[in-house]
């Protein structure tokens, strides 16, 4: 047994007289990849021609060569893709690329080649198996539209049918248009090649594709999507059931896979027994198998969340212009239904989509609580004892609240920092009378000899408010604290010639020397003219009184507690 094939072309005609087909060429070299592929037509390549714009000779020449020669079980298939022509008789016609009108506009039947001769080549072979494919219209000649019907009746069987004989056709000469020009291929052999090369053509799954078949798949998928067009088959006696094509392991098993998806894209689990069964009956390996299951799942997969995503964008768009759910319940459940999504994939996209909005607001919040809530619903609340289960998620909530509540702001932390004293203030003040009696580093004694302190042991300003006790030294309880350190004295004017005076006794004039005395309370007094008013200080705070105009007075309390060789902080005497 043998198999041949002619797949004719014709794309190109005289001007004026046809229109052009591009892909007429397109079709038969389509054709001929599925066919003479060793695993699916199994047509020997030497077996198929090729026979792209011929002329009416050429045409008529290959049609007869294809025919004559056969044996019985011998396969012949005969495939034209181009004009399909009836004269005013009816009698039908393949338009070569030579084909012409009478200037009437009458088909020149010179020019084109008739049905009945192919018929004659046919009925003189000795092949049983004989295969018409017809990708063309059958119009009426008119000078205007070679390409629509005049409307009558075409008799394909009695012109070309017969015994083991199976015609197919696009369509009936009122219900068909090709293609436009910039598609590849026509409607009617694209889907033919694709029913074959895919194995979807096979319905019952037994490895074979039948003519029968083949018509059955093309007219389902053409109809969905040119329903005027009505493909047509006219089958002799056993036509329908010649064998054009075989499915490939590799095919058949891709198409048992597909069948055991869920909705999702995914192998079910029940459906794992079957399809080990078609491994072994195929013969699949390992290697081959497992490679043809992920190329199946990730297409379906993909085509899954596509449709997901679509559903999601719906959503979102009835969120964000403030819909109700329940006055677009009747278009979401139409909208579901056309992407193939189930009733759960739907509320599952819709849960999603709020979801997504709250974090949108909420953010790590949400987010916080949905782990939280995802563990108590899958552990705690079915393992751990209910009571502290509701312990958990108090605690969880109480977290929550306080992540949302606390803002810390480290910019006030100042806020609370102790004012300026009244030191300040008083500093100001001596400022303004030009004199400052201060405590320095390092001390003289009354005949203007330097202490032996160190100028570390030198204490700070004790700006403690008036009449704060004085502090008390610090305690040890493992030895006495030292005596207190002599305190130093300065009393500076920027007058010249004045008298200072401690406690009535006169130490000299104002300058830069300090004056060493035990610590305590002293009264202070320079004496100077021209002035009316000064300042007496008591202890750390200053306090002003009147004094004669030749003199000021000030009193201060010396407080001096030497502590491990350096005066204690806020015990240093304080400017004057």
């Amino acid at each position: 047994m043998e198999k041949h094939a002619l797949l004719i072309g014709v794309s190109r005609y005289p001007a004026t007289a046809l229109s052009p087909l591009p892909a007429a060429v397109n079709d038969i070299r389509a054709l001929d990849q599925v066919l003479a592929h060793p695993e699916i037509g199994g047509f020997p390549t030497a077996n198929v021609t090729l026979l792209e714009n011929p002329g009416r000779v050429g045409m008529e020449t290959a049609i007869e060569r294809l025919f004559a020669g056969r044996d019985p079980n011998d396969l012949t298939l005969l495939y034209f893709s181009g004009h399909g022509l009836k004269d005013d008789t009816g009698r039908l016609y393949l338009a070569t690329s030579e084909t012409r009108k009478h200037p009437n506009g009458e088909l020149l039947r010179t020019t084109a080649l008739p049905a009945s001769d192919i018929h004659d080549n046919m009925e003189r072979s000795h092949s049983q198996r004989q295969v018409i494919i017809l990708d063309s219209c059958f119009s009426g000649v008119t000078p205007n539209d070679l390409l629509v019907s005049d409307g009558s009746s075409l008799d394909i069987q009695g012109q070309l049918g017969g015994r083991g004989r199976a015609i197919l056709t696009a369509a009936t000469a009122s219900r068909y248009a090709f293609e436009k020009e910039d598609k590849k291929l026509s409607l009617y052999t694209q889907f033919l090649i694709r029913g074959i090369k895919t194995g979807e053509a096979d319905h019952d799954d037994n490895g074979v594709v039948t003519v029968g078949e083949i018509h059955n798949y093309a007219q389902q998928q053409i109809r969905a999507v040119q329903p005027d067009m009505r493909p047509r088959l006219y089958p002799g006696e056993g036509g329908g059931d010649i064998h054009v094509a075989q499915v490939p392991p590799a095919q058949r098993y891709a198409r048992a896979v597909t069948r055991a998806l869920d909705n999702r894209g995914n192998i079910a689990i029940a459906a794992d027994s079957n399809l080990e069964d078609w491994r072994n009956r195929l013969g699949l390996n390992t290697a081959r198998y497992t490679a043809i299951e992920s190329d199946v799942t990730a297409k379906h997969q993909k085509a899954f969340q596509e449709k997901r995503q679509k559903y999601a964008d719906t959503i979102r768009e009835v969120l964000q212009a403030g819909k109700n759910f329940a006055d677009e319940a009747t278009h979401l459940d139409k909208h579901r239904k056309e992407l193939g999504l189930t009733e759960e994939d739907a509320q599952e996209i819709q849960d999603k989509v709020h979801q997504e909005e709250l974090l949108g607001k909420w953010g790590i919040v949400i987010s916080i609580w949905i782990i939280v809530k995802k563990v108590l619903d899958s552990y705690v609340l079915k393992v751990v004892n209910p009571i502290v289960a509701i312990i958990g998620l108090i605690s969880a909530l109480l977290t929550i609240y306080l992540f949302i509540n606390t803002n810390p702001n480290p910019g006030n932390q100042g806020d609370n920092q102790p004012s300026p004293s009244v030191a300040s203030n008083t500093n100001t003040e001596i400022e303004r009378n030009n004199e400052v009696a201060e405590l320095t580093n390092p001390p003289v004694d009354w005949a203007g000899s330097k202490s032996v302190a160190k100028q570390d042991d030198t204490p700070g300003p004790n700006l403690a408010p008036s009449g704060t006790p004085p502090p008390r030294p610090i305690s040890s309880d493992s030895a006495a604290p030292p005596p207190p350190a002599p305190a130093r004295l300065i009393v500076r004017s920027n007058v010249s010639g004045d008298t200072v005076t401690i406690d009535g006794q006169p130490v000299g004039p104002t300058g830069p020397e300090p004056h060493e005395l035990p610590a305590g309370p002293y009264t202070v007094q320079v004496e100077k003219k021209g002035y009316s008013r000064s300042h007496a200080v008591r202890g750390d705070a200053y306090t002003p009184y009147s004094q004669p105009e030749s003199s000021r007075e000030s009193k201060f309390g010396m407080h001096s507690h030497a502590q491990r060789g350096n005066e204690e902080r806020g015990k240093a005497p304080v400017p004057v």
